[in-house]
């Protein structure tokens, strides 16, 4: 969630914004617009991954509201102006082809693209290899 906050605040404020570091997600943009609110097992989710924690949690609050959500989200990130600050994507390997590309989209700044390996979602299992990455970016 961080990463949507920085994005956002980046976007918002960009004469505060020297560079910005993005990882494990971004903004919600058209790509979210046609993401299911339930994938089937195994699929990917990006949005609603806090909820995910309690089991059946998600179906609960969403049941015949998530499109509002999604809609909104996705309206609110196309008023954002592209980051012209550098700005450094960390990943996993595991992030979708068409999210990597949508959030390298908005920036017309310089962009890194760095992929952390033998991660799951969390590249913070990798604390030394993420670390190193941002100090290289950030100094």
């Amino acid at each position: 969630m961080g990463a949507m906050v920085a994005y956002t605040f980046a976007a918002n404020y960009p004469e505060a914004t020297a560079k910005v570091a993005l990882w494990d997600g971004g903004p919600f943009g058209p790509s979210h617009a046609t993401m299911a609110a339930f994938p089937p097992p195994g699929a990917g989710n990006t949005w609603w991954y806090p909820l995910t924690h309690a089991d059946g949690l998600p179906a609960k609050l969403l049941a015949g509201r998530f499109r509002p959500v999604i809609d909104w989200d996705v309206a609110d990130k196309a008023t954002y102006p592209p980051l012209t600050m550098p700005v450094q994507i960390l990943d996993n390997s595991f992030t979708l082809p068409f999210l990597r590309s949508e959030l390298v989209a908005n920036v017309s700044g310089t962009t890194e693209y760095v992929t952390i390996e033998d991660t799951g979602h969390n590249i913070a299992e990798q604390p030394e290899a993420l670390a190193a990455e941002l100090e290289k970016f950030f100094t």
